[in-house]
């Protein structure tokens, strides 16, 4: 593999350096707050350096996500791998998600941003894709052990009660003092969530599975 050339690394250095200011200014001031200024100020470099690696900030905000929804997908896949059964793979899959998340409540604050910023009819362009795909990757995976026999209607359901769940987890916990308080009140509350997206799950298998057998027999010839 070819050597980076000493320009190539300080390219890289400095992008960096820009993602990492951008991430601490979006977590203290909000996305709409911090401005581009702020972030180069941060970072110690130029406004035209800014623009040599950006188009502007909602490029930035979209690559900085990217990586972050990416990274949760990776442990996502890494926890869930040997999960046997339903239950289980919703339960680790949310286990992934507070692991993370708990470790990175930055990147928690800007993953709630960029879930709010979704719903406003005027938010930063392209930075729901990376959501999007983090919610098909959850998607796959309920589907996967499944065996891909629920509609994509009842699979965005799943994903939006367990993306659902954890942002409230998370928001509580911005709020609670005490990590006891919060494993008191969300423990049983992860439980349940468990058990009913499980039953509602099975449900809408053995519901889908019917109206597969009643479309086919309806194309039988008499």
């Amino acid at each position: 593999m070819k050597r980076k050339s000493r320009s190539e690394l300080r390219s890289e250095a400095t992008h960096q350096a820009l993602i990492d200011a951008a991430r601490e200014l979006f977590t203290e001031k909000g996305m709409d707050l911090a401005t581009i200024d702020d972030i180069t100020s941060r970072a110690d470099v130029g406004k035209g350096t800014f623009y040599y690696h950006f188009d502007n900030k909602n490029e930035l905000i979209r690559e900085l996500l990217q990586d972050i929804m990416q990274q949760l997908c990776d442990e996502i896949d890494t926890r869930s791998r040997d999960a046997e059964g339903l239950e289980a793979l919703l339960d680790q899959t949310i286990s992934a998600h507070l692991e993370f998340f708990h470790a990175r409540r930055d990147d928690f604050i800007l993953y709630f941003q960029g879930r709010a910023d979704m719903m406003l009819q005027e938010g930063y362009q392209g930075i729901d894709e990376p959501i999007f795909l983090y919610l098909e990757r959850l998607a796959q995976l309920i589907a996967g052990i499944t065996n891909h026999h629920l509609s994509t209607e009842t699979l965005k359901r799943i994903t939006n009660a367990v993306a659902g769940f954890v942002t409230g987890y998370f928001a509580f916990a911005s709020i609670s003092v005490e990590e006891q308080e919060l494993q008191e009140t969300f423990g049983p509350l992860r439980k349940t969530l468990v058990a009913s997206l499980s039953r509602y799950i099975r449900e809408e298998l053995s519901r889908e599975k019917s109206l597969r057998s009643s479309e086919a027999g309806d194309q039988t010839p008499p």
